[in-house]
This record gives C-alpha cells, structure tokens and sequence, in this order.
C-alpha cells in the first residue's frame, strides 16, 4: 500500500519542504527584519508595492505557467507549442511589467527613475523564475524543486546583509531570485526552445479564461492592501500583514498540495469516490479545518508579538476573523485545483467572480455605508471566502462520480 504511494508522498514532502524554505525566510526572518528598520509608513508602502509585483506575477505568471503544465502532453508531441507558450511569457512578462511599474508610480508620492527600475528588476527576476521553474513540476521533479528554494533563501540571506548597507528593500527580492533564475537558467531548457509567434486561438483563449479567473481571486489577496493604503490610517497595512503572519505558515502545507495535486490530476478524466471514502474525506476535511484554526490561532498570536511586537496591540484584535478567513480560502483553493482539469476553465472565472463581488459589496457596505476601518476589510475578506468555498465545493460535488465500491 505505502509503495504504491511512495512517490506520491515524497513528492508532496518535497514541495512542502520547497515552499517552507523560502516562505519560512520571508515572513520570520526578511519581513520583520525590514520592518524594524522602517517607519510605519515605509513598511506600508514596501508592503503595497510587493502586493502590486505579487498581484502581476500572479494574474499573468503563475497562470501561464499552470497553462504550460496542462499542455504538458500537446508540448511533448509537437514541439512548436513550446515556442508558442514561450512567446506567449514575454506577452505575460510584459503585462506583469506594466502592471507592476504603473501601481508602483500611483502609490508612490515621491519616485525616482531608480526606485521605479528597482521595482521593475524585482518584478522581471520573479516573472522569469515563476514560469521557467514549471520545468521541475512538468518533470514531476519536487527534489530540484527544493534546491531551487533552497538557493532562493540563501539569495535572501545575503540581500538582507545587502539591504544594511542600501536600505531598499527590493535589494533582498533582487538577490532572492537572482539565485533562483541562476539555477532554473542552468536546469530547465524550456527558455532554449525558441519563440513562435503563430500562437493558436486555443491557447489564447484558455490563457485569457484562467487569467481572468486569477485577476478576480487575486485582486482581493493582493488589492487588500492596495486599498487599505490609500484608505486608512498609516500603519493599518503592517498591522494586517501581522495578524495575518500564519496565513503563509498554512500555506507552507496548502500551496505545495496543490501544485502536487495538479501534478497528478492533471492526467485524469474523470473523479470517481466510493461513498464511503467521500464521507471519510469530509470527515478529514472538517476535523482537519478545526484543528488547523485551534492551532493557527494561537500561533498567531505567539508569530504576532515576536515578530511584529511594534503591531500587535491592534493585530490582535483581528487574528480571530482573519484565521477563519485563512482557512476558508485553503479549502476554497484546494478545491478550485481539483475542478481545473474537469470543469471548462469559464467556471474559474466564475467562482472568483462571487468571490470578488461579494468583496466588492462587502467593502461598499463596511467602509463606505458603515466606515469600520480595519475591522471592515476583514470581515469583507472573511465574507468573501466564504461565499467562494460554498460555490467551489457545490460545484465540485457535481463532478465527482460516486461508486458503492471501497
């Protein structure tokens, strides 16, 4: 039984050790460290500018790359695909550019050619690492993977040592990824493939559906704090980002599952469940979401006061909503991979459609109409997610196929 899996665990072992490393690094370690070293209002905006490079990558990176991982069969028989999808990341890489340097020049009161070129290398190292580095996961390779993050949290180490002397935090992302780019360029021969420009209409229209879908989904992760910063009071950004903290401590296990999960569904037709190991899975799937809310709460407090003692006397406040919302969106996130490979790719777009327009009501409501401040971003965020996990599952349910097998 465990040698049938074997594989299968070890390489979700490896991808949560992967995304551990670098998460681990990030938000214990480079964070905090730069926020005790920033006013308030710097670390709001650090923290606004990194959510605009986040939202680019994510809208048109990461989609791109989860696009080549479905194609992965059509790129292996015919190899012009790979040029097609490659001229297709520098459309994307160029998108996450616009998008990037046009937030960065809106928030910013006082920018100079070299701040803005700053952003722009953070932006372009992370575009190219995230899409190439889909080379490890097409293979199904999770222990290159780890030394992939593992170079990119010794990349963050000596940016740290970077930024005392320079005291801008793009120089810690800079050198990050720099480590990281370096050993996909030297692993992966996806970018040696060449370009086509003759990209088929297919492409386009399942890249256009799945960046949709993740431009909704996203611009609440990441447009949170973009709105925050203009909205509310200086430092209510940082005192989110602390209460916050464990959400990327979940994610540590979530974010890697799912890319595994892809990694295997993605060869599957349909989802066939005994009924009994379906009710044994939302048995897990409950008990599973309680504890990690017991646990995450208390940790966030524990995270909270050591890494962020400057916030937590209000980021307290609002860990309990926060982590509730947190969980929602794992299972949420979890479930919107499984649909992927069986539900059209317009349905993405709709469930994060609910999920943003809820958001969108939320916000007009608690902010606009009855001004709660922080308070009112949270419970938006928490509604939200809510409204995306109901819609995620209820449609899940209509795709798996029950048997009365075991």
């Amino acid at each position: 039984m465990f040698g049938r899996y074997k594989k299968v665990l070890m390489d979700i072992m490896y991808s949560i050790i992967s995304y551990a490393l670098p998460t681990v690094m990030l938000q214990m370690v480079a964070q905090p460290f730069i926020a005790a070293r920033l006013t308030g209002a710097q670390n709001d905006l650090f923290l606004t500018l990194l959510s605009a490079v986040r939202l680019g990558v994510n809208v048109f990176i990461s989609v791109l790359a989860n696009l080549r991982l479905l194609e992965k069969k059509n790129c292996q028989e015919e190899p012009r695909q790979e040029k097609n999808i490659n001229f297709m990341f520098c459309i994307a890489c160029t998108l996450c550019l616009l998008l990037a340097g046009t937030l960065t020049v809106v928030y910013c009161d006082e920018l100079s050619w070299s701040g803005l070129a700053l952003v722009l290398l953070v932006a372009a190292l992370i575009s190219f690492h995230d899409y190439y580095a889909i080379c490890f996961r097409v293979s199904i390779n999770y222990r290159k993977v780890m030394i992939d993050n593992a170079l990119i949290v010794v990349g963050y180490g000596v940016g740290l040592l970077w930024f005392l002397a320079i005291p801008r935090w793009e120089v810690v992302f800079i050198s990050g990824y720099l480590f990281g780019s370096v050993y996909v360029l030297i692993s992966s021969d996806m970018w040696k493939k060449g370009l086509d420009s003759k990209v088929p209409g297919r492409l386009y229209g399942s890249y256009a559906a799945l960046s949709a879908s993740s431009a909704l989904t996203n611009s609440i992760t990441y447009c949170d704090k973009l709105l925050m910063y203009p909205m509310l009071e200086s430092g209510s950004v940082s005192s989110y980002n602390a209460a916050a903290v464990v959400s990327k401590i979940i994610s540590i296990v979530t974010v890697p599952l799912r890319n595994v999960l892809l990694s295997y569904v993605v060869n599957r037709k349909k989802l066939v469940l005994p009924r009994k190991q379906l009710m044994m899975l939302l048995a897990l799937v409950l008990g599973g979401s309680l504890i990690v809310y017991g646990g995450g709460y208390g940790v966030s407090h524990l995270l909270c006061s050591l890494l962020y003692p400057m916030y937590y006397g209000v980021a307290k406040l609002y860990i309990p909503i926060i982590m509730l919302s947190i969980v929602f969106e794992s299972l949420a996130s979890l479930g919107k991979v499984l649909l992927m490979p069986f539900a059209k790719a317009s349905l993405q777009t709709i469930i994060s459609a609910v999920k943003l327009g809820t958001y969108v009501l939320m916000i007009i409501l608690l902010e606009l109409v009855f001004p709660l401040d922080l308070l009112g971003f949270c419970l938006a965020s928490l509604l939200a997610n809510t409204a995306m996990m109901l819609c995620v599952f209820g449609n899940l349910l209509k795709h798996i196929e029950l048997t009365n097998h075991r």
